[in-house]
C-alpha cells in the first residue's frame, strides 16, 4: 500500500498523523502487503516511518528527480539506508 505524502508530512509532529500511518502499515501487514511512503523530506519523517515498519520510501530526503540517464550514477552513489529508495 502506498502512504500518501499528505500523511507523511506531519508524521514526526502530529500524533494523529502518526496513528493514521501506523494503521495503514498494520492494514498492509494484515493483508500480506508491503508499504511505500512517498514524500519523505526530513530525517524525522524517515525515523518515524522506520519505527513503524515502512519497507520502501521515496522523497527529496533521498534524491531530487533526475533524468533516466542519471539513475545508474545515483544508485551507485546512494548512501546506505534502512529501507529501499524508489
Amino acid at each position: 500500500l502506498k502512504i500518501d505524502k499528505s500523511f507523511v508530512d506531519g508524521i514526526a509532529t502530529d500524533p494523529r498523523e502518526r496513528a493514521l500511518t501506523a494503521a495503514i502499515v498494520n492494514l498492509a501487514a494484515s493483508l500480506g502487503k508491503g508499504t511505500v511512503a512517498e514524500g519523505i523530506e526530513t530525517e524525522g519523517q524517515y525515523a518515524q516511518l522506520l519505527e513503524l515498519g515502512v519497507e520502501i520510501g521515496q522523497g527529496y530526503l533521498f534524491a531530487r528527480p533526475v533524468s533516466p540517464e542519471a539513475i545508474a550514477d545515483l544508485v551507485a552513489l546512494a548512501p546506505g539506508r534502512a529501507f529501499q529508495h524508489v
